[in-house]
């Protein structure tokens, strides 16, 4: 079986980070999903700024070890220097990449590549290999 998790974000809190397009492309995402490779809607989850109805959560009791999981973001990306956020102690590693969430601010961080790759090897670890990321950002 396939699953997915698609993320579209258009409406940040700051309007001045606002973007045109990343729902429209989460939106086609899942019709090219549904309609070209049948995965049925019942298992995609569809999260759009500016009100997204559901989180996602790694522990998803209905994914098989070995379903296919896909997952899809569209939205702000950024980049920092690692030395902002480690000082001297891994300079050398070059930048944190990071994904934009619609209510980043001072409270709520980006979220780096490194916690991406825990929450990828999180469920590599509970459902298996079979993870395809896309990220338009």
């Amino acid at each position: 079986q396939t699953w997915a998790v698609i993320i579209g974000v258009d409406a940040y809190e700051n309007p001045r980070d606002s973007l045109h397009g990343c729902v429209s492309d989460a939106l086609n995402f899942q019709d090219y999903l549904v309609k070209d490779l049948k995965v049925p809607v019942k298992q995609i989850q569809l999260l759009l700024s500016p009100n997204p109805e559901h989180m996602p959560h790694t522990n998803n009791t209905k994914i098989g070890r070995g379903d296919n999981i896909i997952i899809f973001f569209s939205g702000h990306g950024t980049c920092y220097p690692c030395s902002i956020y480690f000082k001297d102690t891994i300079r050398g590693l070059g930048t944190v990449e990071a994904l934009c969430p619609m209510d980043r601010g001072s409270t709520i961080p980006d979220i780096s590549d490194r916690e991406i790759n825990i929450i990828l090897k999180q469920i590599c670890r509970s459902k298996g290999h079979r993870i395809t990321v896309f990220l338009d950002c």
